[in-house]
């Protein structure tokens, strides 16, 4: 059997590591981490076995546990398997929306969390019309439909596209705990691997790459903004001077 390893790292003296092989019983690669306190070169030591699986990986126990400190004050060793074959090809196995690792359940996460801010801005959007202009609707004897689409959805776009940003901010987030918990790829994956192999630059660079990608889908709605709204941001200008 040959064994991979995917990244050690120090960690109270010890050494936290994360490893891959590929299993002869299923013909699928599978990880595990081990964590070896300072005395486990001098002789040997009792094992403890955390066995994760489903929406857990092997970076579970190590990163939510904190039991290193323990472990290493101790003479312990922790060993955490992955027990659950991931990437088999089956079909439905990322459609899943509750134990799945595809994209489902973080768009569902990213979408319930969003729709609140831009429902909300909406809402008080279309109770923003000034009572004047409702008034000369109804002299002029405009239809309901007439006044809602051409009065106050007039005046609530400015909101919704308020709630748009404040939404694009918590469908980030959202997607982002949704990789926290169940996810094979993407930036909380990675967040989520590297803080448990206390790799702390890599932490930092995905969390760069995320304020990046914030800011710019922040600027592209603002650019759209300008483009459908260009009265109320010159207003804006205006009332900014």
């Amino acid at each position: 059997m040959t064994l991979e390893t995917i990244s050690e790292q120090r960690s109270f003296g010890g050494v936290q590591g994360f490893y891959r092989h590929q299993s002869e019983v299923i013909q699928l690669p599978m990880r595990f981490a081990v964590y070896r306190p300072p005395v486990a070169q001098e002789r040997k030591l009792p094992v403890l076995f955390y066995l994760a699986g489903l929406t857990c990986t092997e970076e579970t126990f190590v990163i939510k546990a904190g039991a290193q400190r323990v472990a290493a004050q101790l003479g312990l060793m922790l060993v955490a398997c992955d027990t659950s074959p991931r990437n088999t090809g089956i079909p439905g196995e990322a459609d899943d929306w509750e134990f799945g690792t595809g994209a489902e359940p973080k768009i569902a996460i990213a979408a319930l969390i969003a729709i609140f801010a831009i429902v909300i801005d909406t809402a008080l959007g279309l109770h923003s019309v000034p009572p004047d202009q409702l008034d000369l609707a109804k002299v002029l004897r405009g239809s309901r439909l007439k006044v809602l689409l051409r009065i106050k959805m007039y005046c609530a776009l400015p909101h919704i596209f308020a709630g748009f940003k404040v939404a694009l901010s918590l469908s980030l987030v959202g997607a982002i705990v949704g990789e926290f918990v169940s996810s094979q790829k993407g930036l909380g994956f990675v967040i989520l691997t590297a803080q448990g192999s206390f790799d702390t630059p890599r932490v930092f660079a995905a969390i760069f790459i995320l304020s990046v990608v914030g800011v710019t889908l922040i600027s592209a709605l603002d650019v759209i903004e300008r483009l459908a709204l260009p009265w109320h941001y010159k207003s804006r200008q205006v009332g900014g001077h």
